[in-house]
């Protein structure tokens, strides 16, 4: 579960798309969190190639 009160923009995560298997996760960094929603937030993934 996200803890949206802690997260920033820049903040590295990791994180599971919904096509993803319950094993398979990514690495991200926060590109932005709107303020409409409060489950929800824009990831840069791949970012290290």
């Amino acid at each position: 579960m996200i803890d949206m009160a802690k997260l920033r923009v820049g903040d590295k995560v990791h994180y599971q798309p919904a096509h993803y298997g319950n094993e398979k996760w990514e690495n991200g960094i926060v590109k932005e969190i709107r303020d409409h929603t409060t489950d929800g937030l824009w990831v840069v993934y791949n970012c290290a190639g």
